[in-house]
């Protein structure tokens, strides 16, 4: 097989791999995983699933990693995210949520902050 399924969208196997940062017991997603991921999501709580998601499918064909746990975080995102695109990697643009509603919670939020007294 040369694709993962995860949450119903095909991954490539080719971008799937997991890296351990030297000295350290955790596994964090590649640049290429990191970008594959990313562009394959709707929102940026798809991206997490998906890259978790991702992780487990990989971790059954890497049985020698079991044990690590996979590294996440938003300082890590903000970072790729950030700094990325400066050398010619056009990431798309993800809403930060998908759910509608909470989007419309973020304007009255908003709204109010402006006109608060």
């Amino acid at each position: 097989m040369s694709h993962f399924i995860v949450n119903n969208i095909k991954f490539d196997k080719r971008y799937v791999y997991f890296e351990r940062p030297p000295w350290k017991n955790y596994l964090i997603p590649s640049r290429e995983c990191f970008v594959h991921a990313w562009q394959r999501s709707d929102d940026l709580p798809q991206f997490h699933k998906n890259v978790k998601g991702l992780y487990k499918l990989w971790l059954s064909d890497n049985p020698e990693e079991k044990g690590l746990e996979l590294l996440l975080t938003t300082e890590m995102v903000n970072y790729r995210l950030g700094n990325w695109p400066s050398k010619g990697v056009k990431l798309k643009d993800l809403p930060i949520t998908s759910k509608p509603d909470e989007w419309e919670v973020l304007a009255s939020i908003a709204e109010s902050s402006i006109n608060m007294e």
